[in-house]
């Protein structure tokens, strides 16, 4: 019981290396805690049943950490969703539960790969892969929720500059490294080779980020651009109703109207129209006359309805001299905004908050938005967490836009975790980003994913800036997750390698 509340606790401090706290050190804590623990099971081979309380405790572990982290499911369903506190609750404990296998199944899979094992190092190599590998699958897996990913905490950290070489998981490698390591270099108090060849690892890690630090992977795409971002602080319970729509868009337009001509971009949110396109014709075309009378550009959230296929399209449009472009969001966060088997399911689980409509994803490829002659590569909500893609579809975009609506969080901590995601992507890419959200935290970053500036939460807000746009490829950009992905894989073969020699060689 108590060895339990242990590995609870373990999961539970992993979220305070994560925004709104930003105490990085507490992850590496966290996985130094669980690697010891799991692994002196296996070293000692007392346990009747192994696999299965692998499984367990790591389970254990994932319920810590995904109720730390992202409890703030309830609020969407509950406060939002109307589906009340019990289906709040209900929806909560299933997600964290379901989140909490993938914990389970990576405690599994060491278990089995590291069964009877005494080599420290092939320990090391085994779990740091392992974690890695099954955070990946979790990027993916039924569409993907690549959300608490352990080098997202390390945003701000010297070994974050492996991001725009192998992205977020190579500095989640490095970091589990790092820790399992020095819980190894700790425990070998008489000096052994091989612990000296781990602290020569650890180093030549840390020393590598601080040289990798100093590289400019990309440059100066032309002029600075003056941005806006409007925050408009329309509260979810009232966004869709009918009698506050002309009051949304009057706000919209009064927080803009002085801003024509004094920047180059102004950015609403997502769903910043509370409604379809073609039912704010009138309102649109006032607004491009204005904005390019003034040679500025607005980029907006709409959705939009495709009358010729009855297709509902979560959608963003550029408003600009050279013309209207339109991106259509591409990847749906499922049940939130469709419903899958909806013939078998009707209306009954529209609490979960696609009730207005069920929206069909995007072309793959897309054109990016055309901004004051500036391409950009753009992104709605919760597409930003999905860095491949992001790379992906970058093209001959010189900055990004990520707009957002994270009222459905409202007072949780989810909003911090969202910006400090978008600021990987930056990293990521080398390119800045422009974040406009409706209540919070709107925000500019620069391609080395620092905040320029940001708004406050549950304000009517608006933060201007300046941003440079950026041209060429980062490696990760290149390559994607491939480099990454396929050394974890030749690593994890490697220690399972060490492993199963020494076993034999014990034998």
């Amino acid at each position: 019981m108590k060895k339990s509340i242990l590995i609870i606790t373990l999961g539970l401090i992993w979220v305070l290396g994560f925004a709104p706290f930003n105490l990085w050190v507490f992850p590496l804590f966290s996985l130094a805690g669980f690697f010891y623990l799991i692994s002196k099971e296996l070293q000692d081979n007392l346990i009747v049943k192994p696999k299965r309380r692998a499984f367990f405790q790591g389970w254990l572990y994932g319920i810590g950490m995904f109720a730390g982290g992202v409890h703030w499911i309830y609020i969407s369903i509950a406060e939002f969703g109307k589906g009340g506190p019990i289906a709040g609750v209900f929806v909560a404990i299933i997600f964290i539960s379901f989140l909490a296998l993938y914990p389970a199944i990576f405690a599994i899979l060491y278990a089995i790969l590291g069964k009877n094992i005494q080599n420290k190092i092939a320990a090391i190599l085994i779990f740091s892969t392992l974690w890695i590998l099954i955070e990946w699958l979790r990027g993916w897996l039924f569409t993907g929720f690549p959300w608490l990913l352990l080098g997202n905490a390390f945003v701000d950290v010297p070994i974050s500059s492996f991001v725009p070489v192998f992205g977020v998981y190579a500095v989640g490698f490095a970091a589990i490294f790092i820790a399992c390591g020095l819980v190894y270099v700790i425990q070998e108090r008489n000096k052994s080779l091989s612990s000296k060849g781990v602290l020569l690892a650890i180093i030549t890690i840390i020393a590598t980020s601080f040289a990798l630090k100093k590289i400019e992977w990309t440059e100066n795409s032309g002029y600075p651009l003056k941005v806006a971002v409007v925050q408009g602080n329309i509260k979810q319970d009232i966004k869709w109703k009918p009698e506050f729509r002309q009051y949304t868009l009057d706000k919209y337009y009064d927080l803009t109207k002085d801003l024509f001509g004094k920047v180059d971009v102004v950015v609403w949110p997502e769903t910043a129209i509370p409604d379809f396109l073609h039912y704010v014709d009138e309102y649109m075309l006032n607004l491009q006359e204005e904005a390019n009378a003034a040679n500025t550009s607005i980029v907006t959230g709409v959705p939009v309805y495709d009358h010729k296929n009855k297709r509902y399209f979560n959608a963003m449009i550029a408003i600009d001299k050279q013309g209207v472009s339109y991106y259509a969001k591409r990847h749906l966060v499922i049940f939130g905004e469709y419903l899958p088997f909806r013939s078998v399911f009707g209306e009954s689980l529209d609490f979960l908050g696609a009730a207005m409509a069920d929206f069909t994803s995007g072309n793959l490829r897309q054109q990016p938005l055309k901004t004051k002659k500036h391409n950009a590569a753009v992104s709605i909500c919760f597409e930003i967490v999905f860095g491949d893609e992001i790379a992906r579809e970058l093209g001959e975009a010189d900055y990004m836009i990520n707009i957002s609506n994270d009222a459905w969080f409202e007072g949780s901590i989810a909003p911090y975790q969202h910006l400090q995601i978008a600021r990987m992507r930056s990293l990521e890419t080398g390119r800045p980003l422009v974040r406009s959200t409706n209540t919070g935290i709107s925000a500019t970053v620069d391609h080395k994913g620092n905040i320029l500036v940001d708004s406050p939460q549950f304000a009517e807000y608006i933060l201007t800036g300046t941003i440079q746009p950026r041209k060429g490829k980062t490696p990760y950009v290149r390559w994607g997750n491939i480099p990454v992905i396929s050394l974890m894989v030749l690593l994890l073969m490697i220690g399972v390698f060490i492993n199963r020699r020494g076993i034999k060689q014990n034998g």
